[in-house]
């Protein structure tokens, strides 16, 4: 009788970092066959696209107070999250993990404008005035550029080279209709700005931006750890997690791989065996690490240095009533010092709803300033800009979520950041990077960006270990249209008659909306 052959145990891939770009990477890895060992600091998984279950809370005057807690089954996000038709990954993910878009989906179509109130009386709010000719313009010429004619500019740089914005008059993100970044005007890269151009114009007719029915956790987070675990399974692979495990240091083995060395409860954990690991931590984490020995090995890995990251502050407010004539799609406070941007998600939240009170979120898109501040300090400035657009507010706030997020940083598209972000294979074997500040065709740091560098870690990871191994499935981004993409190619002999056409190709789009 023949001996049976014995089966090969699957190999075993380490992810630190549990956020969505880690958790992505180990749905993709797992389905290959491969078993992972997740390793997360926090105490929940989704980083800085989830939510929290049991944050501290505040009363109206500003005081942290234990006794109060969220409404049953409703957890608080990291800050509200818009998902534009050009999110290609996130939108396959969302039908993998079973989100419905008929029913967890709102298809949000304008934005609205919130003036500050006068004499303390709230003034109506209107939908955001459509681009000038001026800011169309601007637009196209910037979807014309080619790399070299925009890698060392910011975007305020750019327009006013064209005199598009002098000094006096400056065309601020939200006057481009893109609310939803969070960084200050002043620090984006116009490189990236083109690129969210290049992306978001071909699905312009669309409705603007999607919000999710529901928390993070609840419609995204939780269903994809399921996914997982259900991908594992069918497999046959192997997947654990395990939180409160913070990372201290990362030496390169021998030939390959990493010894981790991690903090938990329970003290200190050394990982000898990860052979093949997925950095699915922030830059800003990895350059506190011990990592000496392995930038010594890999020293393009020093260029996390020129990385920066900034907080992306938020705070929720829970009110003791419905309020009245509030906007129903996402709105911007208009003249905020911090660039406020707000959504009800008490119309949208079904276990919301049934309170009968509003719940509003708002983000800032310049956090930096709120940096020195504790807690209180930060709701005491959020809230005097809240207060000075929604006077009505006032007397009315059951309690206050605040989300500094000052340790939760994140990445920012500086001006000539390219070069220096990682690839997602690293030069030292068996070591893979993810994250939306790895290099990938998204650019902008977004959920999106976090999707397709897990996926993009994954196929590099199967490349090397599996590659007869089906390919990761990634999405090309929305791509161009072959009008637009003719007009770049025409843009170097004849930019006069480029920039014409692309505007009127624009203006078209925009009288179908």
């Amino acid at each position: 009788m023949a001996a049976a052959i014995q089966q090969q145990p699957p190999l075993t891939v380490t992810v630190l970092g549990g956020g969505l770009a880690g958790m992505v990477a180990a749905l993709e890895l797992v389905k290959l066959g491969l078993s992972v060992k997740l390793y997360e600091a926090a105490d929940r998984l989704g980083g800085k696209a989830g939510s929290d279950r049991d944050p501290p809370l505040y009363n109206a005057a500003f005081e942290h107070d234990p006794q109060l807690s969220l409404p049953e089954g409703v957890a608080s996000d990291h800050g509200y999250h818009v998902f534009p038709a050009w999110y290609t990954n996130m939108r396959r993910l969302w039908r993998e993990i079973g989100l419905d878009p008929e029913h967890d989906v709102y298809p949000g179509h304008i934005y609205y404008d919130l003036p500050p109130a006068v004499q303390g009386v709230r003034q109506p709010h209107s939908p955001k005035a459509p681009p000038t000719i001026h800011q169309l313009a601007a637009i196209c010429e910037l979807i014309l550029q080619s790399d070299p004619e925009v890698d060392d500019l910011t975007l305020q740089a750019f327009l006013r080279s064209r005199s598009y914005a002098p000094a006096s008059a400056p065309i601020s993100l939200n006057n481009f209709i893109l609310n939803a970044l969070t960084i200050g005007d002043r620090d984006v890269s116009a490189r990236v700005i083109r690129n969210v151009f290049r992306q978001w114009l071909p699905v312009f007719a669309e409705s603007n931006w999607d919000a999710l029915r529901g928390s993070l956790a609840d419609k995204l987070i939780d269903p994809l750890e399921r996914r997982i675990h259900e991908a594992a399974r069918a497999a046959g692979a192997h997947f654990e997690r395990h939180f409160g495990h913070r990372v201290t240091a990362l030496q390169p083995r021998q030939d390959h791989g990493l010894r981790v060395t991690i903090e938990s409860c329970n003290g200190q954990v050394i990982l000898d065996d990860a052979e093949r690991v997925v950095l699915a931590l922030p830059p800003e984490v990895l350059r506190r690490l011990d990592t000496s020995e392995l930038f010594r090995r890999d020293v393009g890995l020093s260029e996390l240095f020129y990385l920066r990251s900034n907080p992306f502050s938020a705070v929720d407010v829970f009110c003791t009533e419905r309020l009245v004539d509030l906007p129903v799609e996402h709105f911007t406070l208009i003249g905020s010092p911090h660039g406020i941007t707000a959504f009800e998600i008490s119309r949208q939240w079904p276990r919301l709803e049934v309170l009968g009170r509003t719940v509003l979120q708002f983000v800032a898109a310049d956090s930096r300033g709120f940096s020195g501040l504790d807690d209180r300090g930060f709701l005491e400035v959020m809230s005097r800009e809240i207060f000075d657009h929604l006077p009505d507010l006032r007397g009315k706030v059951a309690f206050y979520v605040p989300h500094r997020n000052i340790d939760v940083p994140l990445f920012v598209n500086d001006v000539g950041t390219w070069p220096h972000r990682p690839e997602p294979a690293s030069a030292w074997p068996g070591v893979y990077f993810a994250g939306d500040y790895v290099r990938n065709a998204t650019d902008v740091t977004s959920m999106e960006g976090a999707v397709r560098s897990g996926l993009l870690a994954a196929e590099a990871l199967r490349v090397a270990c599996l590659p007869r191994a089906p390919a990761v499935q990634i999405s090309d981004p929305v791509g161009l249209p072959a009008a637009i993409e003719a007009l770049i190619r025409l843009w170097p002999e004849d930019p006069m008659a480029a920039r014409l056409e692309c505007l009127a190709w624009v203006r078209s789009i925009m009288q179908r909306r």
